[in-house]
């Protein structure tokens, strides 16, 4: 029993006795981020994962005392000569800034232009996308360690419109004449066939201008529809003008100059 208690009181005195360096542990927080980001940051950078080691540098900054956040200053200072940088840009065919958004690797989109960009060395994906119609024009990339200041371009073929244009619309307005054209022809034909029928019940001794009359309305009604035809073939052959006019879709193309990469679309 003796043993019992005198290893009981051992085992006490052990727990009592760790129990301030517990709770010293825990009342400082900052000390452990701080140690944690310094060790972390180190073995990140020598991993080559750059973003990483950068995020825990600028934490080794705010959370340790001068000394050591001087060390982290000048990895800092490292970390951002090491990662390449990128300038994203989007214009039209003109050279006019486009509006619109890129997301770089699948992650969330970010307005244009991006005027500076930190990424991992290696490849990415870049994903233009036109404010204004949704056009997309999408790009991969080689970045290299140092690799700054990089130009990215994507450049848009100008808006398709859906309006009709000149040509489009002279069809249709002649298109518009000659129906109306026939249909008139087509009247006048019938009210001339029923004045004809009326000449029956009165000959041989219809007054002349009842004839005359009759006459003229068929003559007005083949006029008119000669008018109409003409007006239908002249708003087909401007509609198969302006289609044998219209130019190829164009086919997307890169180039690659001193000042970065260059996307058409």
């Amino acid at each position: 029993m003796r043993a019992i208690g005198i290893l009981w009181l051992a085992a006490a005195t052990s727990a009592l006795g760790s129990a301030p360096a517990a709770a010293a542990e825990h009342a400082d927080p900052q000390k452990q981020a701080c140690a944690d980001a310094y060790d972390n940051s180190q073995l990140l950078r020598d991993r080559r994962q750059l973003a990483l080691a950068r995020a825990q540098l600028v934490v080794c900054q705010h959370a340790c005392p001068p000394k050591l956040a001087a060390d982290c200053d000048a990895w800092l200072g490292e970390i951002d000569r090491r990662m390449p940088t990128v300038e994203l840009v989007a214009v039209d065919a003109a050279g006019h800034a486009v509006e619109g958004q890129v997301s770089v690797d699948g992650n969330r989109a970010q307005p244009l232009p991006v005027p500076l960009l930190r990424l991992e060395p290696g490849k990415h994906a870049f994903r233009f996308v036109r404010g204004a119609d949704g056009a997309v024009v999408e790009q991969t990339e080689l970045l290299s360690e140092g690799d700054k200041p990089r130009r990215l371009t994507a450049t848009f073929a100008p808006i398709e419109t859906t309006g009709t244009s000149a040509s489009d619309a002279a069809a249709v307005s002649l298109a518009a004449i000659g129906g109306a054209a026939l249909v008139v022809a087509a009247a006048l034909g019938i009210k001339g066939q029923v004045d004809r029928s009326a000449l029956y019940d009165c000959r041989p001794r219809c007054a002349q201008e009842d004839v005359d009359a009759v006459a003229t309305t068929w003559t007005a009604a083949g006029i008119v529809a000669a008018v109409g035809g003409a007006a239908l073939g002249g708003a087909l052959l401007v509609w198969l003008l302006s289609d044998a006019g219209d130019p190829a879709p164009e086919t997307p193309s890169t180039t690659l100059g001193p000042g970065g990469v260059a996307v058409r679309f």
